[in-house]
């Protein structure tokens, strides 16, 4: 981290439980995302996860790994399990 990411976590700091633990509120991971993300960015990474198609060459294993990571984008991570 550096610039403006790197005070504001230097500030913030006593309130950062982990980096990431799922049913927890003090995940550095989401209050990083919360603080730095726009609504912008969001609206295009929703398209983005509407849009996405495998392509007509593209392996089965790099569409879903392009799925997931637009889906995580989106914040809809939580539809699909660990396993897929």
């Amino acid at each position: 981290m550096d610039g403006s990411a790197f005070q504001w976590s230097d500030k913030n700091y006593n309130g950062f439980g982990q980096w990431y633990t799922n049913g927890t509120n003090n995940n550095l991971r989401d209050l990083l995302i919360a603080k730095y993300t726009t609504i912008a960015m969001r609206n295009k990474w929703q398209i983005e996860y509407r849009n996405i198609r495998q392509g007509p060459t593209e392996m089965v294993d790099a569409y879903a790994a392009r799925f997931r990571k637009a889906i995580s984008k989106a914040e809809m991570g939580n539809l699909l399990p660990a396993q897929i």
